[in-house]
């Protein structure tokens, strides 16, 4: 039987659920996280997994993570840099955030999709002012901004009836 009198680097640095629940605090102090972004950042400190989740749901359990928080946070500030709902919705599922947070949560927002859409083609028109292919390129940028090809439509056709696209 081998002796243990040296213990490996990696033991003795085997971080503690009170370690891992220190670092999950710093990081929500920052900002909010996703279930998901919390997981995979304390994930990289222990491979233990079950002390990973006691921890996060430890910290659900508190009120101090909470995806639904975090998801609101979120859409504001996207909302704010004028992303569309596609996109939004895709970025916030690549985060673990459910379909049935995302659907309440957009439901709160009551966003006008199509006048974001219109404020973000004036806003890219002006940028686009020379280019002969400006139509072509403020519908990709619009698309990929994550607006749906009807409030694309519409912030085309309204921008340009008002004589800014």
């Amino acid at each position: 039987m081998p002796s243990r009198m040296k213990t490996s680097r990696s033991d003795s640095e085997a971080p503690t659920a009170s370690d891992l629940q220190r670092l999950a605090v710093d990081l929500l102090a920052r900002r909010e996280h996703s279930r998901l972004e919390l997981y995979r950042k304390l994930s990289s400190r222990t491979p233990d997994s079950g002390l990973v989740d006691s921890v996060l749901d430890d910290l659900t359990d508190r009120g101090w993570q909470s995806d639904e928080r975090y998801c609101t946070v979120f859409l504001r500030s996207r909302l704010n840099r004028g992303s569309g709902p596609l996109r939004l919705k895709q970025e916030l599922r690549a985060r673990g955030i459910s379909d049935s947070v995302v659907a309440t949560a957009f439901e709160e927002l009551e966003a006008d999709w199509f006048e974001l859409a219109l404020a973000v083609a004036q806003k890219k028109r002006s940028a686009l002012r020379s280019d002969p292919k400006w139509k072509e390129k403020l519908y990709r940028f619009l698309t990929y901004r994550g607006f749906d090809s009807e409030q694309t439509r519409y912030a085309m056709e309204t921008a340009e009836g008002q004589g800014d696209v």
